[in-house]
């Protein structure tokens, strides 16, 4: 290994240390990082899911939930949907509008569905969410 990379893994190894040597006030940002993670939409969200989303998914949601964009590349069946539909929940909790893109007709209908069904359940009949989701999919020609 060269001196360059043995320094790089060093520096690496030291900076995070491990909760044992935590500092008390290392410990106490580290609490309240917590709690507000418990307190957040994406833990309410995952905490609906039956598996325990991976750390992709859950560093994306916490960037939507922060307000900033994201694009996420993975490969089929890795979980891109996951997020997708979380920014869709995340943005109707807050009475916006979400709009969903999808590559092909009956995905698109596909999706209209499970968000209709999704959102009669969790949702009042006098504020239907799902006029203010908007699916695009591609023109049928």
């Amino acid at each position: 290994m060269s001196p360059a990379r043995k320094r790089r893994r060093a520096s690496m190894d030291a900076q995070e240390p491990n909760e044992s040597q935590w500092s008390p006030a290392q410990g106490m940002q580290a609490f309240r990082r917590q709690q507000r993670i418990d307190r957040s939409f994406r833990q309410k969200y995952v905490d609906t899911l039956s598996f325990r989303p991976d750390e992709f998914q859950i560093q994306a949601m916490d960037a939507l939930e922060a307000g900033h964009s994201v694009l996420v590349a993975a490969p089929t069946g890795a979980g891109k949907t996951v997020v997708g539909e979380f920014a869709v929940a995340l943005s109707l909790s807050s009475d916006s509008r979400a709009f969903y893109t999808t590559p092909i007709k009956a995905l698109s209908n596909q999706k209209f569905a499970d968000f209709r069904n999704v959102m009669a359940r969790n949702e009042s009949a006098s504020s239907p969410a799902i006029r203010r989701l908007i699916l695009m999919r591609p023109s049928s020609s």
